[in-house]
């Protein structure tokens, strides 16, 4: 989660997509309209033939039917792992 305006937080999701033989990695910023990304969701890519790199995310399909609660850790919890 990464913070956003007004104290509001967003989702930092990263992935990757193989055309031919390469391998390419992005992200993007989920907020409220996306939706909560779990590893193993898939993303519908468009990408440019000319320049794989240069992609945008237009569709998202869920296959965790699990809701996911917010774990909260204090800093007192970090410090005892140490």
């Amino acid at each position: 989660m990464i913070p956003s305006v007004k104290g509001y937080w967003l989702q930092l999701v990263e992935y990757e997509y193989v055309i031919g033989d390469s391998i390419y990695r992005d992200s993007f910023k989920a907020g409220q309209r996306q939706g909560l990304q779990v590893v193993g969701d898939e993303l519908l890519l468009k990408y440019s033939i000319s320049n794989p790199r240069r992609n945008k995310v237009i569709g998202f399909y869920r296959h965790s039917k699990k809701k996911m609660k917010p774990i909260g850790v204090s800093n007192k919890d970090i410090e005892n792992q140490n």
